[in-house]
């Protein structure tokens, strides 16, 4: 059986996320997670592999929103440019984010500043990206466990434990 992206009948709203920041959201975002639930986009380019993030669904998208407020807030704190990211290269350690204020696309280690820019725009970075065909997978549920790489969303974790003091 084959899944496909399913178009959401409403977008997807970051409202709440830019309300309760007070800041206005780089209008790429809204367009990239807003409009579709859809599984992890695998790709190959001339970084390397990787996959971009997308919610699977109304839960997994609020999921999402509170990883970016996480991510958001650790940027404040680190009084670094505010980030948004939309994927991984590799084995997760490296993330790929859009810049909020100026929508360039960079590569981002979590807790650093974004290093080398990718593309001047997600559309340019997108159009720059091949599509990696694999079988499905059924998204991963959540192991608590320590291992050696813990990808990107155990470093979120971790970044909003800090933040917290929880």
């Amino acid at each position: 059986m084959y899944w496909q992206p399913v178009l959401r009948s409403e977008s997807g709203s970051f409202s709440n996320v830019e309300s309760a920041l007070e800041l206005q959201l780089h209008s790429d975002i809204a367009e990239f997670y807003g409009r579709y639930y859809s599984g992890c986009l695998l790709f190959e380019s001339k970084w390397g592999e990787g996959e971009l993030i997308q919610p699977w669904n109304a839960d997994d998208f609020d999921l999402l929103q509170q990883n970016i407020i996480g991510h958001l807030m650790m940027k404040r704190k680190l009084k670094q440019p505010l980030t948004w990211f939309i994927g991984v290269l590799g084995d997760g350690d490296i993330m790929l984010t859009v810049n909020n204020q100026t929508g360039v696309v960079a590569k981002e280690v979590p807790g650093e500043e974004q290093s080398e820019v990718l593309a001047d725009s997600l559309e340019a970075f997108l159009e720059q990206l091949t599509v990696k065909v694999a079988p499905p997978n059924l998204p991963a549920e959540e192991v608590v466990a320590a291992v050696e790489h813990p990808g990107i969303f155990a470093s979120f974790k971790r970044m909003w434990r800090n933040l917290t003091g929880r």
